[in-house]
């Protein structure tokens, strides 16, 4: 199923569409939803950092 669906990593917010798998219990994140949020992967300790330099505001919104 297709459909639209609001992702937080990192204290980043979005709206993205999506191909929903309902048998699945995690989800595949890609590069247009990293570069659209400004996350960089560090592949030593596998996690998701926001861009040190970017441009994009740092407070919760909510």
């Amino acid at each position: 199923m297709r459909s639209a669906i609001q992702i937080e990593v990192c204290g980043r917010m979005g709206w993205f569409e999506a191909i929903v798998e309902p048998s699945k219990s995690y989800a595949l994140i890609g590069a247009v939803v990293m570069e659209s949020l400004d996350l960089v992967v560090e592949p030593r300790s596998q996690a998701i950092y926001p861009k040190p330099r970017s441009e994009l505001p740092m407070t919760e919104i909510g």
